[in-house]
C-alpha cells in the first residue's frame, strides 16, 4: 500500500487478491498481476474510495 488504507478496503483487497491466486491461468499470464487486479476489482465493487492506494511493484 502506498498510503494508509481503511480496514474495510484492506479486507476487500485481500479477499480479491487471494481469490485471484486460486484462478486457473494461462502460461503467459502473471499470477501476481492477476491476483492484484482481482483485489482492485474487489475494492471497486464495494464502492470504496481507496482504489488508488494499492500498488503492485515489479522489477
Amino acid at each position: 500500500m502506498n498510503n494508509p488504507i481503511q480496514d474495510s478496503a484492506a479486507i476487500e483487497f485481500a479477499k480479491g487478491f487471494y481469490d485471484g491466486l486460486g484462478y486457473k491461468i494461462s502460461h503467459n499470464q502473471d499470477v501476481f498481476q492477476r491476483a492484484f487486479d482481482e483485489g482492485m476489482v474487489a475494492i471497486e465493487m464495494e464502492n470504496l474510495s481507496q482504489g488508488a492506494i494499492p500498488v503492485l511493484k515489479k522489477r
